[in-house]
């Protein structure tokens, strides 16, 4: 069954440390030689070129907001190390604020608590909280499952990405 949620993570792990081998396509993931084994299961989610490029797309796309106006990248900004630089709080939908900054997202294959507060103790369930978080995008996980679907760049892309064209939830 593919899982919205799956692609999120690949994007995740793939901020956590790949690298792009020069005579293949495919996004290798690398382990550095003074880190520690990664306590995320890669067996059952591999990191691919097609999933990454989904996992972008997700990521930068507002579509996942009640409103479209609102994506993980507003908050989780590439040139700030993925985190909301210059906000003491980030803001959300309808410019609302939230209780906490956004954290960085690099290195979460070696975690295994996630949020400021290690609430989520899945990486693959991490990006359905700030979805589905009223101050943050306030779209019920469901009805981003839907949007997605309703969306015609997404189901070639989630065919690349897992062989089926099917977008379903948790």
């Amino acid at each position: 069954m593919k899982k919205i949620w799956v692609v999120f993570s690949l994007l995740l792990l793939w901020v956590a440390g790949c690298k792009k081998e020069k005579d293949k396509e495919e996004i290798a993931f690398s382990i550095p030689s003074n880190f520690p084994a990664p306590k995320y299961n890669f067996t059952s989610n591999p990191v691919t070129t097609a999933g990454f490029e989904l996992g972008r797309k997700l990521f930068y796309d507002p579509i996942l907001s009640r409103d479209n106006t609102i994506s993980c990248g507003s908050c989780h900004i590439s040139f700030s190390a993925f985190t909301h630089h210059g906000h003491s709080v980030s803001h959300g939908i309808d410019n609302l604020l939230g209780k906490r900054n956004a954290p960085p997202v690099m290195n979460l294959a070696w975690s295994n608590e996630f949020m400021w507060d290690g609430g989520i103790n899945q990486l693959d369930m991490l990006p359905i909280a700030p979805i589905e978080n009223p101050v943050e995008m306030d779209l019920e996980f469901a009805n981003a499952v839907q949007k997605v679907k309703n969306s015609s760049p997404y189901p070639p892309l989630f065919k690349a990405a897992f062989g089926s064209d099917e977008i379903t939830g948790p």
